[in-house]
């Protein structure tokens, strides 16, 4: 149903906040899949103007107005010269007194279309000067005729490669609605003319009104001619698919949205899904990007007020009503072809078009249908070759009434996929939401150690995301607010396989591409919730951070302030509540007090709630690029991660050993024992770099290593035959009776890279685990590869305190000689590598043994194995039955049970 203007200078209808331009058109954006491309963005309406009251006086007529520069909203201030300024908006409008550039009995019958930005005098539909405005372009529109309907359109398009300079193209667009439409007519512009408008940082007012009831300026009236109609108003960002060959906006499009004859019928919502997919079967067409920010089918007049049945923001329009409502504004016939119709649906898209679960998780989507419907039916298409997925073709959605529908289905890992929605009794009348993904969710917790590694930024090593793995990066933009309050929205960035994403850091997709090996073509969404100096501590208490706090309220956080929401409660609304693995390497700041860890999980499960079993994968920190006396502090960090991971109980996963983590400590070049920051090195400097920056990655030692660990863990916790084990020490004896060598059992075959000496991993204390030195000893491996021989170079080892431990403080300190992470390099060759297959448990048991239960302090103690001994003998005779159990080198790891009968005589 359109509305229509019943009683002339009554009502004003208004938005309840007015709708501005993004701050510089000249900033990439990322909408429609169109990561960092610079795009303009275009409005449309279908209008119908009434017989009479159009052909007499001097006036112009607001249809959407926005705000006027310092005046009342819709006020227009005429020059003698009968030149608006300080308009902003698109508006129709004639006027006598410019006949001096078109006569003026033609003007008026050929209402044309303005927009309007700021206080300039410039417009973009065609060009003219501040003094007065040539209408030559102009005369090439079709004439807007009363009585008809018409599908307005108005614009400013990229048409450039999308690079860093972009090429403007101002337009206006009108088509005659319905099956007798004409050919799309349309006025493109040969340039911006108002490029102070296009690059101001501070937001115009697009739109605010549909209709004007305020009269002033003179002789020329502004109200809304009674009788005038409009509906579907629409205000996309992005651009609109354009004609290559004659440099117009391309008229099959055009003709779409208008359901004239022969054309392939859209909506706008199908218009951007389609240019978005890239799939509109026009010949010389950029098909571009676009965002359906706003649409208002104003189907819906109501006693108290009209309201949107659309996807807009915000949903509701508001009335300032001067004198009455009482026939002000009246509901008539649509002014919409039939494929606009009744059960044409809306697909509400979720923040984050990912599902977890690992395909075992049902997946509910929703959206509203106009009035008329009785019947929707939904299809899961594959989109890389239209087929419906698996026993998800064309089925009727489970819920549908009052307006709204909803559908619950089980995906199978992979997509991306493509929902349809269409009526079941006139399947022209359709949606399409694409780009759907189905896999698993890693949420990444702690501070900038975790945050870094996985930080958007250049990708500076140009490493390339592999053949067939899918991954999206997903953070918020202005989550801490900063000194102003700016409305944060999800950012989310593709690293699609073959692609080099120059946005994502070379750690994430390093990480992607190390799960990708373990679960080729399995999706994977990493949600990096970390924040950079922040305790665990500080977030549990739910302390204020800018404009947020570390919790809050979960949910979209308003326009004008977070109203609750905190940096948790985003997070948790645009994740639906769910995650598959949290994943933790929190360092320093892991909190030492067991009810504050406690706390923090509690607080994490009860913003999380769609996936309260979810498990904690924990990482504590082994390796960093640190100095004394920051590195006696490792053992005790590495206690309060083992700690969080034991009062997980059964959801607890004590992270792999896995070497490669290694994180920069940028000490400054003069202080060769300065502590560092634990952040992983990412930039392209190749020095040691000072002033704060890490250095050089060029050898990825550091953020490239750590997004292997991580991906490589990750996988791991999921697939225990992933080879991410490192050695643990599992028991140690003294081998010869002088007590000058120490057997250490690894419990597993291990081995070093490129066959590189042991380098610093072994430590030994000869107080009862007071003190431990790595010097005074050699290491090497036995020929089984299961243990580790240390030989003493000076005298034998104490009987009774002998102890040994394995990896206990980080060797890459600057005070070692490494100044920067590149120096790294060969050593990491010498650490221990796993080299078999482990079969474990989802926990790994904390026994003595176990180099993180050192964390306690104080290792292993060395015992003396001596000569084998025969315990007991039993003799009995009939059958008894046995167990027997087939045991992991580590003594704890059960492979295999079975019962056995045994006999006896």
């Amino acid at each position: 149903m359109a509305i229509r203007v019943a009683t002339q200078g009554a009502t004003q209808l208004q938005l309840p906040a007015g709708i501005t331009k993004p701050a510089n058109f000249l900033t990439g954006r990322s909408i429609g899949g169109a990561d960092g491309q610079i795009m303009g963005y275009w409005q449309a309406f279908m209008v119908r103007l009434p017989n009479s009251g159009w052909q007499t006086g001097n006036f112009r007529r607001f249809l959407l107005g926005g705000a006027v520069y310092g005046a009342t909203p819709g006020l227009i201030t005429e020059a003698t010269t009968g030149t608006s300024v300080g308009v902003n908006g698109v508006w129709l409008g004639q006027d006598n007194t410019e006949s001096a550039n078109l006569s003026g009995a033609a003007l008026r019958l050929r209402p044309r279309v303005l927009w309007r930005g700021n206080d300039q005098l410039l417009g973009y539909a065609w060009p003219y000067a501040a003094a007065s405005i040539n209408e030559t372009d102009f005369t090439n529109l079709t004439q807007l005729t009363t009585g008809a309907a018409w599908l307005m359109l108005s614009g400013v398009t990229n048409t450039a490669a999308q690079g860093d300079t972009p090429v403007w193209r101002g337009w206006a667009a009108n088509c005659l609605i319905g099956p007798d439409g004409v050919v799309s007519s349309d006025i493109t512009s040969t340039g911006p003319q108002n490029n102070t408008w296009l690059e101001a940082t501070t937001g115009s007012v697009l739109m605010r009104q549909v209709f004007l009831a305020q009269a002033s300026g003179g002789s020329i009236a502004l109200n809304s001619i009674v009788g005038t109609e409009i509906e579907h108003i629409a205000l996309c960002q992005g651009d609109f698919p354009w004609n290559t060959a004659t440099d117009r906006p391309h008229h099959d499009a055009i003709a779409a949205l208008a359901g004239v004859t022969g054309a392939t019928p859209l909506n706008y919502a199908g218009l951007v899904a389609a240019q978005n997919a890239g799939s509109l079967p026009y010949a010389n067409c950029r098909q571009g990007k676009g965002d359906l920010t706003h649409h208002w089918p104003l189907a819906d007049l109501t006693p108290a007020g009209l309201t949107s049945t659309g996807s807009a923001t915000p949903a509701t329009f508001e009335q300032v009503n001067y004198n009455s409502l009482s026939n002000g504004l009246a509901a008539e016939a649509t002014l919409a072809p039939l494929h606009w119709q009744g059960g044409a649906p809306a697909i509400t898209a979720p923040a984050v078009k990912f599902q977890g679960g690992r395909g075992t998780l049902p997946f509910t989507i929703g959206g509203t249908y106009q009035a008329g419907t009785t019947a929707l039916e939904r299809r899961w298409e594959v989109e890389a070759t239209g087929n419906a997925v698996p026993g998800f073709d064309w089925e009727a959605v489970d819920v549908i009434g009052s307006g709204t529908w909803q559908t619950t289905d089980t995906l199978p890992i992979g997509g991306p996929y493509t929902l349809r929605v269409r009526d079941s009794a006139d399947t022209g009348r359709a949606v399409a939401m694409t780009g759907m993904l189905v896999g698993t969710v890693m949420l990444a917790h702690g501070q900038s150690g975790m945050a870094q590694a996985l930080r958007t930024g250049d990708n500076v090593l140009g490493i390339a995301v592999d053949a067939g793995a899918i991954g999206v990066y997903l953070t918020a933009s202005n989550d801490a607010g900063g000194a102003s309050y700016v409305k944060p929205v999800p950012v989310t960035y593709a690293m699609n396989g073959g692609a080099t994403p120059p946005i994502a850091s070379h750690g994430s997709i390093l990480l992607l591409n190390e799960w990708n090996a373990h679960n080729p073509g399995h999706p994977l969404l990493i949600a990096n919730m970390a924040i950079g100096g922040r305790s665990m501590d500080e977030w549990t208490a739910d302390s204020a951070w800018g404009q947020w706090t570390f919790l809050g309220n979960v949910g979209e956080p308003g326009v004008a302030g977070p109203d609750g929401v905190g940096h948790t409660g985003h997070f948790a609304w645009m994740m639906r509540g769910y995650t598959d693995c949290h994943a933790i390497m929190w360092t320093p700041g892991m909190s030492s007090v067991q009810a504050t860890r406690n706390a923090y999980a509690a607080a994490i499960d009860a913003r999380f709630d769609a996936s309260p079993n979810a498990p904690w994968l924990v990482m504590p920190p082994w390796r960093g690029h640190r100095s004394a006396p920051e590195n006696s502090a490792t053992v005790g960090k590495r206690a309060q991660h083992v700690d969080f991971v034991a009062e997980r109980g059964v959801r607890g996963i004590l992270g792999p050993y896995w070497p490669d983590i290694v994180m920069d400590g940028n000490p400054q070049p003069a202080d060769t024992t300065a502590q560092g920051s634990l952040h992983s090195a990412y930039h392209s400097d190749a020095s040691a770099g000072g002033g704060g920056s890490p250095v050089s990655d060029q050898n990825q030692v550091g953020q490239g290593r750590l997004g292997r660990g991580i991906g490589r863990a990750l996988a791991w916790a999921f697939d225990r035959t992933v080879k991410a084990i490192g050695p643990r020490v599992v028991g140690a004896w003294f081998r010869d009776a002088g007590r000058t060598v120490i057997e250490v059992e690894i419990g597993r075959a291990v081995r070093t890279l490129n066959g590189a000496a042991i380098s610093e991993q072994f430590w030994v204390s000869s107080d009862g685990g007071t003190n431990f030195i790595k010097t005074g000893f050699t290491v090497a491996l036995d020929a089984t590869g299961a243990r580790a021989v240390l030989t003493s170079t000076g005298g034998a080892w104490p009987e009774t305190t002998t102890r040994v431990d394995y990896a206990r403080a980080w060797p890459f300190g600057p005070a070692d000689g490494d100044l920067d992470e590149t120096l790294t390099e060969r050593k990491l060759d010498g650490l221990l590598y796993d080299d078999q297959v482990y079969r474990g448990g989802v926990n790994l048991a904390t026994p003595a043994g176990n180099p993180l239960a050192s964390a306690n302090g104080n290792g292993v103690a060395v015992t003396a194995r001596g000569a084998a001994k025969l315990l007991a003998t039993e003799r009995w005779a009939g059958t008894r039955n046995v167990t027997v159990r087939m045991m992991a080198a580590d003594g704890v790891t059960v492979l295999a049970e079975k019962t056995l009968a045994v006999t006896g005589s």
